[in-house]
Formats: structure tokens, C-alpha cells, sequence
């Protein structure tokens, strides 16, 4: 069970049920850790939700790829590769990936998805619910 707790916002109801809830659905446990980090602003659900409806709904279906090879040729084009040494000496050569970019990365690369699908003629929605709330922006 997870639960995001902010500094300004009361906290005590938020553990008390976090707490109540856990023990409820695990009766036979006597004992549980709460453990309290630092929220890590990755990608977000709603910057997910816009990339994949963009991908699947919009940009794979005018291209003709996948899902899958549609998400490729798109990090492929806007962030390229990167290049190691293997543990032979060999350079290796991989796609770079998105998955763990931070909300601000992330944010760009919707902006160069949006940016080279309108230059493929591909005009892509922005439902304000879910678009501004994707780019960390206060909707207007």
C-alpha cells in the first residue's frame, strides 16, 4: 500500500487509514513497517496516458507500425542511441529509453513527439484534462 502525503496537507487521517486498511486486508499479520521517502517526480500516469494514446490512437495508425515499433522509431528519431564499451573492448550501440526520465525530461520529448508528428501532417489532441496536467502545467 502506498499513499502520497504532502508537507501543507494534513497527514494524520491519511495514516490512520493507511494503517486500518492494511491491517484489514491482512489479517493474520501482526506487525507492518511504514517507511516515509522522497516522492521521485518520474513520469507521470497522465504524461503515460497522453504518450501511449498519442502512439497507439494517432501516430502508429498513420504510420502502419505497431504499438511497439512506433514507441521505437520515435526514440530512435528524437533521442538516438547510446553508445558504451562492451567488456571487450567493442563499442555497443542501444536505443536510448524513456522509462525512467523525470517529468521535465519527459515533458520535452511529448513537445518533439507533438513537433515531428505535426511535420508528418499528424495533428495530435490535447485534451486539457489530461495535456496540461502531462506537461506539469496549471491548466488555464
Amino acid at each position: 500500500m502506498k499513499r502520497v502525503i504532502e508537507r501543507s496537507k494534513p497527514k494524520e487521517m491519511i495514516f490512520k487509514t493507511l494503517v486500518q486498511d492494511y491491517f484489514l486486508e491482512n489479517p493474520k499479520v501482526d506487525k507492518a513497517v511504514v517507511e516515509i521517502k522522497q516522492d521521485k517526480l518520474t513520469r507521470s500516469q497522465a504524461q503515460n496516458e497522453l504518450y501511449f494514446m498519442w502512439v497507439d490512437d494517432y501516430i502508429r495508425q498513420e504510420l502502419g507500425y505497431s504499438k511497439q515499433e512506433t514507441h521505437k522509431a520515435l526514440v530512435e528519431e528524437l533521442l538516438g542511441y547510446d553508445i558504451t564499451t562492451g567488456l571487450n573492448g567493442k563499442e555497443v550501440t542501444s536505443l536510448k529509453e524513456t522509462k525512467n526520465m523525470k517529468v521535465a525530461e519527459f515533458s520535452r520529448y511529448l513537445e518533439e513527439v507533438d513537433r515531428l508528428s505535426a511535420g508528418l501532417g499528424i495533428m495530435l489532441p490535447h485534451p486539457d484534462d489530461l495535456y496540461w496536467k502531462a506537461m506539469g502545467i496549471k491548466a488555464p
